[in-house]
């Protein structure tokens, strides 16, 4: 989906988040050494991490063998939400791009060919956001979910791609306000949206422990 949208990013609304932005791709580089070092060659069969630019757009960073399948994977790490106890994630449904373009997220969006996320809980980091290294990872958790269990609980909650697509009209039409956004406890899920940023991007939040029931793999590193 690709439709003009009345907001449009400035150069002004996007300075600060670039900044963030850089660090957030230095902290996901940490974070995807860490794995690649304790993670995939203790709990895969075989790994081969994608650098590729053209593949990396498409959703894929990494290709790994589980129990006799492939998993074409798209990471996933919550750096900005380090040591905070995080109990969701958020599967991004829409954003505006700087030429106030509305896209379809990550999640949704059909040019992305991975087959699965390994979503990354950084639990506790022992260092500043911008600045920690491998060393300074003390607590992940690590979950491997294929993208078709995740649109099954959605699904199964009522919430097919149609629905998912009018949710977002509705939210982003009213500008979030009186909107039922959902409830974790009741709904198992609920809605964000992120006006503070340059993006607004709508997301869909599901539980960190439904996660872990649907998952293939899920780890929990403790390395003090």
């Amino acid at each position: 989906m690709l439709t003009n949208y009345t907001y449009t990013a400035t150069v002004a609304d996007f300075k600060d988040y670039n900044t963030y932005r850089s660090y957030d791709e230095r902290a996901c580089e940490v974070v995807n050494d860490f794995l690649d070092t304790k993670f995939y060659p203790v709990y895969t069969e075989s790994s081969e991490r994608v650098d590729e630019k053209q593949y990396q757009v498409k959703g894929v960073d990494i290709k790994f063998d589980l129990s006799g399948t492939t998993y074409i994977c798209d990471e996933k790490a919550a750096v900005k939400w380090m040591n905070k106890n995080l109990k969701t994630y958020a599967m991004e449904l829409e954003f505006i791009n700087r030429g106030g373009y509305l896209n379809d997220g990550w999640f949704v969006n059909d040019n992305q060919i991975n087959n699965s996320y390994c979503l990354i809980y950084t639990d506790k980091i022992e260092a500043p956001y911008n600045s920690f290294t491998t060393e300074d990872i003390k607590e992940v958790t690590v979950i491997i979910v294929t993208k078709d269990s995740i649109k099954d609980y959605l699904t199964g909650k009522g919430w097919t791609a149609k629905n998912l697509k009018n949710k977002c009209k509705e939210i982003r039409s009213k500008g979030g306000y009186g909107v039922n956004m959902g409830n974790i406890q009741e709904h198992g899920l609920k809605f964000s949206y992120s006006q503070q940023l340059p993006e607004k991007p709508i997301n869909v939040l599901i539980p960190r422990d439904e996660l872990e029931n649907m998952s293939v793999l899920s780890v929990k590193y403790n390395n003090g």
